[in-house]
């Protein structure tokens, strides 16, 4: 299932998306100091340059909700311009904007060579999030007033790749999401030797512990997989305090390296950068395939059993 999907805007969903205008139209004008662009208008009215017919208003869904909505402008067969962007503020820091660009360049497929767009100097969160979607190129610099902002304006541009690279990444597990834990399965060998838990245990079990912070693994717009950590100071030995409790990839995505990449992303993203020194987990010592992988990332076996289980440790 894609986790977002862009759509022509429609009528129906004007109340919506007025709702993140309005939220929108505060940040713009409390950070750049401009207006931005309504929701489902006649665009000429507003920017009288551009012909209508080549500007489209798109809602961007995550799951069945709208959390957002785009301004494109079709400059050229090969280029878009993006005129306006806006990710309703509890929707963000959870890559779903991220993920909303990557759909809007596979909607204009394979003819679309180039994007640009405009961003202001002073707005730093914007900056940021361009410069990480690829918008490297710098091809004006407007001084403030130039159009319609107070502060230097840039015209970026991103060259778009043809090649799709796989993207791994953590989506939280909350109330509206958690259901899409049903949609994964482990494979027969790990259902039939019990080697680990349905998604959706796993999920229970996580919501027992205040300590447990749970994430769907996604590869791209899609979920494939599942992992639990454990981050609890309570513990008394320091060496022990935080867990890779849980981690599954889907079956159907198995044996294609995905579960590599992912443990990768955990140990550098969500461990290294909390300044853990021990990551501990425990499987099953007949589990051979999770062991011939947490040993290839330096995990060892410290003699220990959790249960029926081996421990294994990593020293960052």
């Amino acid at each position: 299932m894609q986790l977002i999907k862009i759509k022509v805007a429609a009528e129906k969903e004007k109340l919506r998306l007025n709702q993140i205008y309005e939220e929108s139209k505060a940040y713009f004008q409390r950070v750049e100091g401009r207006e931005t662009l309504p929701p489902l208008i006649n665009i000429n009215e507003v920017i009288p340059a551009i012909p209508h017919e080549r500007c489209h208003c798109l809602s961007v869904y995550y799951l069945d909700e709208i959390i957002g909505y785009l301004w494109v402008f079709d400059e050229s067969p090969t280029n878009i311009y993006i005129l306006h962007f806006y990710i309703d503020e509890k929707y963000r820091a959870r890559g779903l904007a991220r993920l909303a660009i990557q759909e809007l360049e596979k909607r204009y497929g394979k003819t679309l060579e180039t994007a640009e767009l405009v961003v202001s100097s002073v707005n730093y969160l914007g900056l940021k999030f361009w410069q990480s979607v690829g918008f490297h190129t710098i091809l004006h610099v407007y001084e403030p007033n130039t159009i319609g902002s107070n502060a230097v304006e840039l015209e970026l541009q991103k060259r778009i790749n043809s090649v799709d690279e796989d993207d791994i990444g953590l989506l939280s597990v909350d109330t509206q999401n958690y259901f899409l834990g049903e949609m994964l399965h482990v494979s027969n060998e790990q259902k039939n030797k019990n080697l680990v838990l349905t998604v959706p245990e796993a999920i229970h079990e996580a919501e027992k512990l205040d300590v447990a912070e749970a994430y769907f693994i996604r590869l791209n717009n899609e979920v494939i997989g599942y992992a639990a950590l454990v981050f609890d100071e309570k513990i008394p030995e320091k060496d022990k305090r935080y867990w890779l409790w849980q981690l599954m990839i889907d079956e159907k995505y198995q044996q294609k390296g995905y579960a590599r990449k992912a443990l990768s992303l955990i140990i550098e993203k969500y461990f290294r950068r909390a300044n853990v020194e021990v990551i501990t987990l425990s499987t099953k010592s007949s589990n051979f395939k999770a062991l011939r992988l947490y040993k290839s990332f330096g995990f060892q076996e410290t003699g220990e059993m959790n249960g029926d289980e081996v421990i294994l440790q990593k020293y960052l």
